[in-house]
């Protein structure tokens, strides 16, 4: 029985976050559509983002801590870059990604309503990873658009959710590091603790809880060149997953759930 109410319990709170996901990016768009002729449609992403925070933080009672460094997201010419264990992470990192910041997102996105039209309207970086003459383009044009345009890049460099139970990163691509050096702008790691504790898709797990961020020491890229970018992709990862051990460790997390 009581693994059936947690069943319950984790649909429903699923159910509310993507309503709430649904109704924030269509606030979001509407502002996005509202501040374009002003040049200000980027701002759409910070606001609706806080406004979706602020709604499944009620809905499932985790909280998001920054437990350092929140000063480094006033940056407006940078590569932010995070770990992605979930879903999840959309509601992680929402309530404070940065003012003046677009999102790079996988291009089938596109097509899906609502959502595509709300990244569409906030010059979302669109990504195809099948296609790597394609994702390169993109990246150049970006640099160039990052560069005149004066605003900050949000990346998850692992590509794909990890949905590990542990704390460890996937191994990243190198989209964001080659954006980073094209552009000669810092890149700065954003790392989550790992929350398989609270929050986990096969055990129906999602209970209230605490979930640490550390936004760490930007990296500067001036004066890198492409022969850079794997050095720079590795020590990236290298120190993030450092800071994930640490965090995970710092929220004393309870013993993980077996998957059912």
């Amino acid at each position: 029985m009581e693994a059936f109410l947690q069943r319950v319990s984790y649909y429903r709170k699923m159910f509310l976050t993507q309503f709430f996901l649904m109704v924030s990016v269509s606030y979001g768009l509407i502002l996005a559509v509202v501040l374009r002729p002003w040049g200000k449609s980027l701002l759409s992403i910070s606001i609706a983002g806080r406004l979706f925070y602020r709604l499944v933080r009620w809905t499932t009672g985790i909280r998001v801590q920054v437990v350092e460094g929140a000063e480094r997201l006033q940056l407006r010419e940078a590569v932010f870059v995070a770990n992605h264990q979930s879903e999840l992470d959309i509601f992680i990192f929402s309530g404070i990604i940065p003012k003046y910041c677009t999102l790079a997102a996988k291009s089938d996105l596109k097509a899906v309503p609502i959502i595509g039209w709300f990244l569409c309207a906030t010059e979302t970086l669109f990504v195809d990873f099948k296609n790597s003459k394609s994702t390169i383009d993109a990246f150049k044009k970006a640099a160039i658009e990052l560069r005149r345009r004066r605003h900050g890049v949000f990346i998850f460099p692992e590509g794909e959710r990890s949905f590990f139970l542990k704390p460890n990163l996937l191994p990243f691509k190198k989209g964001a590091f080659h954006l980073a050096v094209q552009a000669q702008v810092p890149i700065v790691p954003i790392v989550a603790s790992n929350y398989a504790d609270i929050a986990e898709k096969r055990s129906k797990t999602l209970r209230p809880g605490k979930i640490l961020v550390k936004v760490m020491e930007p990296i500067d890229t001036r004066n890198f060149t492409a022969a850079d970018v794997e050095g720079l992709r590795t020590r990236t990862r290298e120190k993030m997953l450092q800071e994930v051990l640490s965090l995970t460790a710092q929220g004393n997390p309870i013993p993980h759930p077996q998957a059912g």
